[in-house]
């Protein structure tokens, strides 16, 4: 155990850590990217108004200083 200590101590073999974490960021936006650019209108249409359309639940408990 204190031989595997060491080995990630000494800074060896690990450098390969940091290129795979920034690919694995880079493509998972990337995909990200692609799959926004190819949505269909009428999702993201969907998904814009979604913030509009209130919850009426959530509306009554606000003070009358908030509906305005």
């Amino acid at each position: 155990m204190l031989k595997n200590i060491k080995y990630y101590l000494d800074g060896s073999g690990i450098d390969w850590m940091g290129i795979f974490s920034l690919g694995v960021f880079f493509i998972f936006f990337l995909v990200l990217l692609v799959y926004v650019l190819y949505m269909k209108k009428d999702s993201v249409e969907e998904i814009r108004n979604i913030p509009l359309q209130g919850d009426p639940a959530a509306q009554s408990n606000r003070t009358p200083h908030e509906n305005q």
